[in-house]
């Protein structure tokens, strides 16, 4: 997860993933992940433990991440002219080679928009939000097990910054986690998409033995970030 610019702050908080950023990005425990990929059961959607059933809610998306959880269902349209669209809300279009279907290449946002200039002017700070929230749902929020593509149907629900906390995107990304671990229990499929993050900060939260690094307190390091962040902060790895 690259360091965002100061410029886009305001338009990330708005826009309801200011919360995602603080947290951070960290070593994933593939065991962990295992262990819990064991004891879940599509059925319920839930992991059977010794202790009882357990599993991750929405109210832990909005107190580890921050994400809005109400609102309007993340819903668009999939069968858009995608060069077009990343032409209006980015002013670049990408090539064809670029797009598969309804998905874009995360390299090509890599290679256009991985430094925002700093005397960008407001057109330029929001395409190049739009770009980091791309960024974010493609590569930590509803990643597929490629991990190299993000699908653009999100990409409209973008256009005005100040509405997109209107969404209910918790629920999207909870959803998507379910389907991906629903789907890994099959024997036929191998690896796993999904938001592994809020997975690793759900059971680190409910069972901190499991934690592999103590958790700070995010008011030790209100200095850092211009808003005081989630509960997810904790785990972050503060250089």
């Amino acid at each position: 997860m690259i360091e965002p610019p100061n410029q886009i702050f305001e338009y990330l908080r708005l826009a309801g993933f200011y919360g995602i950023v603080c947290v951070g990005q960290f070593d994933y425990d593939w065991s962990l992940v295992s262990v819990l990929v064991e004891k879940w059961r599509p059925e319920t959607h839930t992991c059977h433990t010794t202790c009882g059933e357990c599993t991750i809610t929405l109210e832990d998306v909005v107190i580890q991440l921050g994400l809005p959880c109400v609102g309007m269902p993340v819903i668009e349209k999939i069968d858009s002219n995608w060069q077009d669209v990343c032409e209006w809300l980015l002013g670049v279009r990408p090539p064809v080679d670029r797009i598969h279907g309804q998905r874009l290449l995360m390299n090509w946002l890599e290679e256009h928009f991985n430094h925002s200039p700093d005397d960008a002017n407001d057109v330029q700070v929001q395409q190049f939000t739009r770009v980091y929230i791309l960024r974010l749902i493609g590569g930590y929020l509803m990643l597929d097990r490629s991990d190299t593509r993000v699908y653009l149907m999100y990409f409209p629900l973008l256009y005005n910054l100040e509405e997109v906390e209107n969404f209910s995107w918790g629920s999207a990304v909870l959803a998507h986690l379910y389907r991906e671990l629903c789907n890994v229990t099959s024997p036929t499929k191998d690896g796993i998409g999904g938001c592994l993050l809020l997975l690793h900060l759900w059971a680190w939260d409910r069972c901190p033995v499991l934690a592999s690094q103590q958790p700070v307190s995010p008011y030790s390091q209100s200095d850092i970030y211009p808003f005081l962040p989630f509960l997810g902060f904790r785990y972050a790895e503060i250089t």
